[in-house]
């Protein structure tokens, strides 16, 4: 990041981050639902360390995620201090945090870098992944440094990144097939030898396959049922469908009928699938940094949205996604949906909280969002030809 010029202005951002962290760190320390996920991290390395499965339920504070994650928190529990771990933990989160926006910082102009450094601080979900100790911060953290790694021409390190974040939860293997579908095949070649060898580890330090079947039981239980009862508050396909047609004690639904809840489910997860893959297949942007860096976005958008669960927490790699969308997209309308998908957070969680009961399109002004950017990305790598000046 270059020298600020404007002291005042970086006075007053080093302030905003300091209060930024200090709010962040008392709710995750003292509230009751803070360091929520933190905990199922931490009784999953516990149930390890007995030679316990840590998979069993899918609620309260479950582990929901590859065996990888609680292996490598055993270092940690070892400390035997639960509150030391989530200490070492959020500060981890901080750190990485630091690391992303630094890395953005190179990638645009000097007059951006403020805005990139206050952009954490405005963005519910990085608040929300912060108060309960989620882990999607190092999702964000690998998808930046693949993108950085991929644009200095370190093809092969950009697969690597990849390949953790697969393991650390599952669905960034969907990002990998965008370089598959754009035949890059030194990337794949860094995601799948790594990927083979975090797998063989893991298996290892498990002491065989069987944790893979109760894995495996767990990520089928989860797609089918999602988080039940928390549908109200869950921005995936999904969790949207589910809201219209599904009944749920704190939404009003349009209407209930599993029928259009699968058709709805299924048909706009196939629907955003087809187009993604005919906007990498064949783009008409001709700007090869813009066409990838849309398409890269496009796909970790596509990514979120086909889970089982999207909380606003595991939205954080949309600090990547935000700068991107607007760099390449510098018109009214772009403004118009990152207000939609930044802003419209904040407001579905106020709703949260002043109403017991809400109907089914307030409660989605996340999926909208989400999709908004997508549909902008899809906008501009199918249907424009036109280019933007490069980045600085």
């Amino acid at each position: 990041m270059p020298i600020p010029a404007n002291k005042p202005v970086w006075g007053l951002i080093v302030v905003a981050w300091l209060v930024f962290i200090c709010l962040t760190f008392a709710y995750y320390a003292l509230a009751p639902s803070g360091g929520h996920d933190s905990d199922a991290y931490y009784l999953a390395t516990q149930a390890l360390l007995r030679g316990e499965s840590p998979y069993g339920t899918l609620t309260g504070r479950a582990y929901l995620y590859p065996p990888l994650l609680a292996q490598a928190f055993i270092p940690l529990a070892w400390i035997g201090s639960q509150t030391l771990y989530e200490i070492i933990l959020y500060i981890s989160f901080i750190g990485a945090l630091l690391v992303i926006i630094r890395t953005l910082a190179h990638h645009f102009p000097p007059q951006w870098a403020k805005w990139l450094w206050l952009m954490p601080i405005g963005c519910y979900p990085v608040w929300e992944q912060l108060f309960f100790g989620q882990i999607s911060i190092w999702l964000c953290l690998c998808f930046v440094l693949a993108w950085d790694d991929y644009h200095a021409g370190r093809h092969d390190r950009a697969g690597v990144w990849l390949a953790i974040a697969t393991w650390i939860k599952l669905y960034p293997a969907l990002i990998i097939g965008l370089f598959i579908l754009r035949r890059d095949w030194r990337v794949v070649r860094g995601a799948l030898v790594i990927g083979v060898i975090l797998g063989i580890i893991q298996t290892i330090f498990a002491g065989g396959f069987v944790i893979w079947g109760d894995f495996l039981h767990t990520i089928i239980a989860l797609a089918g049922e999602g988080r039940e009862g928390a549908t109200f508050e869950n921005h995936s396909i999904f969790g949207f469908a589910s809201r219209l047609f599904l009944p749920n004690n704190r939404v009003y639904s349009i209407m209930h009928h599993e029928g259009l809840f699968i058709i709805t489910r299924w048909g706009l997860t196939l629907l955003m699938l087809i187009i993604t893959c005919i906007g990498i297949i064949r783009p008409r942007l001709t700007d090869e940094r813009a066409q990838f860096d849309l398409s890269y976005s496009m796909v970790i958008i596509l990514a979120l949205l086909m889970g089982a669960v999207l909380w606003f927490s595991a939205m954080t790699p949309l600090l990547l996604v935000y700068p991107l969308v607007i760099w390449h997209n510098r018109m009214r309308l772009s403004w118009g949906i990152w207000a939609i998908s930044y802003i419209g957070a904040w407001v579905v969680w106020m709703s949260h909280h002043s109403a017991p009961i809400l109907p089914a399109l307030a409660l989605s002004w996340g999926t909208f969002g989400m999709m908004g950017l997508w549909g902008l990305c899809v906008w501009r790598v199918i249907w424009t030809t036109n280019t933007h000046p490069a980045t600085a």
